[in-house]
């Protein structure tokens, strides 16, 4: 439907006329828009009964408004409606989003490592993206992660995020498509054609201090016009190139404005964050092979095989240190929020139940076991037990059990028992 002669509205709810609307689209954030407007009478009752979340929406600027390019200011998807009855006339208000939203969703936390230091953060992104149907442009220098880097419960949004700021990048989110596609790193623009001196609604400058306590001036312009600019789109001013990282179109009353934020592109770098939730954090993996004093795995949240060696860290330490086998059930500990800090621990088959924290169990090949636990010390092999204790001693228990030496054997001690259920037997030779 037309709005007027310049906007006009495309969306399944059957609006009889939008009375106004607020679009925002800046980076590392999804793009939203709100709309009032007033519904059809006669379709009144159909509405009610349907729910239009998740549907999509779209906001037309005619080739009047935006001679370059003209096509879609905005498109969505609704993730909220509003409906009002009152003096004979249904109104709803729309809150929608870009298509970026869909690789937010809660449902959609994923656990994904990726464990080849050669492989770039852009190729990284493109892959994560792909699993959420996103498609991603490249716009940064394509650098390797030369670390590990773990999706651990994060939506891949988030992680596009994490993954972007390790280089000082940021995402933009596409809204002329109505698709999950994103831009890693600042779109590519064009020219305007603005007085940023003389069009300026308003300046900010204020201080950003870098390493060292260094500090220095950064300058934020804020523009009002009457055109239609995208994200990326740059201007001159007194020989510094600024460029669009936010900007809003508001319309009230059937007239639309469009403010924007420029900045230099340097000062649009963000500076990296983390997970914090690996600091601590072990994840349980297959050692799939070693090498000197480290071990490459296959880490049960995603089963991928990866380049990286994590060092070994028995925690028995330097008393009962041995490196485990192909194959063995290991876990590897995260130390702080950095992926690369890792190191495997804990040999075992699987964690027992009920598991006490200082309790430690170490796999050995053919059936056998030490487990180290508060007070007592065991060694197994099958069925048959060596346990050493504080309380009791040493006691030995199993099905089969024998002592043999080359020289002498001697018992002594106040009392020695000797029980058994058929006959005890002594020979000499």
């Amino acid at each position: 439907m037309e709005i007027n002669q310049e906007i006009s509205l495309e969306t399944e709810l059957p609006f009889q006329s939008v009375q106004d609307f607020t679009m925002n689209w800046e980076i590392n954030e999804h793009a939203w828009l709100e709309l009032n407007g007033i519904l059809r009478q006669d379709h009144w009752d159909k509405v009610c009964g349907r729910d239009y979340v998740g549907t999509e929406i779209a906001v037309f600027l005619a080739d009047s408004i935006e001679q370059s390019t003209g096509g879609a200011l905005f498109r969505g998807i609704i993730r909220d409606v509003k409906l009002l009855w009152g003096h004979g006339v249904g109104m709803a208000r729309i809150a929608a989003s870009s298509a970026s939203i869909k690789l937010d969703e809660e449902e959609q936390r994923l656990c994904r490592s990726f464990q080849n230091p050669s492989l770039s953060y852009a190729d990284a992104a493109k892959l994560i993206a792909e699993t959420g149907g996103g498609k991603l442009i490249c716009t940064v220098e394509k650098k390797e992660i030369e670390r590990p880097f773990i999706c651990y419960r994060e939506t891949i949004w988030e992680f596009l995020k994490r993954l972007a700021s390790c280089q000082g990048a940021f995402l933009v989110p596409d809204i002329k498509t109505g698709r999950p596609n994103l831009w890693y790193g600042m779109r590519s623009g064009k020219q305007i054609d603005v007085d940023l001196a003389g069009d300026s609604a308003w300046v900010h400058i204020h201080k950003r201090y870098g390493n060292g306590g260094k500090s220095r001036a950064v300058k934020t312009i804020g523009l009002e016009r009457r055109a239609s600019y995208s994200l990326g789109d740059w201007a001159v001013s007194q020989g510094e190139t600024f460029v669009i990282h936010a900007a809003e179109a508001k319309m009230d009353r059937g007239d639309i404005t469009f403010s924007y934020q420029m900045s230099p592109q340097r000062d649009l770098v963000k500076k990296p964050y983390y997970n914090e939730a690996f600091t601590g954090l072990s994840l349980w993996c297959t050692v799939k092979e070693t090498k000197n004093e480290a071990v490459r795995v296959a880490f049960d949240i995603d089963n991928e095989e990866g380049e990286w060696f994590f060092p070994w860290r028995p925690e028995t330490g330097n008393a009962l240190y041995a490196m485990p086998e192909t194959g063995a059930r290991a876990a590897v500990c995260f130390a702080n929020h950095n992926e690369g800090s890792g190191f495997a621990v804990r040999c075992s088959g699987q964690p027992p139940e009920n598991q006490e924290p200082k309790d430690k169990s170490i796999v050995i090949p053919a059936d056998g076991k030490i487990e180290l636990f508060t007070g007592r010390l065991n060694f197994r092999k099958k069925d048959e037990i060596m346990e050493l204790n504080d309380s009791s001693g040493i006691d030995f228990r199993g099905g089969r059990m024998g002592i043999e030496a080359v020289g002498k054997v001697k018992l002594q001690a106040a009392q020695i028992s000797l029980d058994a259920v058929t006959e005890i037997k002594a020979t000499t030779e």
